[in-house]
């Protein structure tokens, strides 16, 4: 079971990541097809969650 919560000013949430730094984040993702590195796609994919909660966190 999921734990659930509603994050408000009231109730604040705290978020964590934990993002892998080894030497193997300069490999290329995904088979190497698009030449983009491990690393890169992360950084996009946090950023993009980052943003996502800003917004989300904006709305309400």
């Amino acid at each position: 079971m999921a734990y659930q919560a509603e994050i408000s000013r009231k109730n604040p949430g705290c978020f964590l990541f934990l993002v892998d730094q080894s030497e193997s984040m300069e490999d290329t993702f995904g088979g190497g097809e698009a030449g983009r590195r491990k690393a890169d796609e992360l950084a996009t994919i946090l950023n993009k969650l980052i943003h996502n909660l800003c917004i989300r966190c904006a709305k309400s």
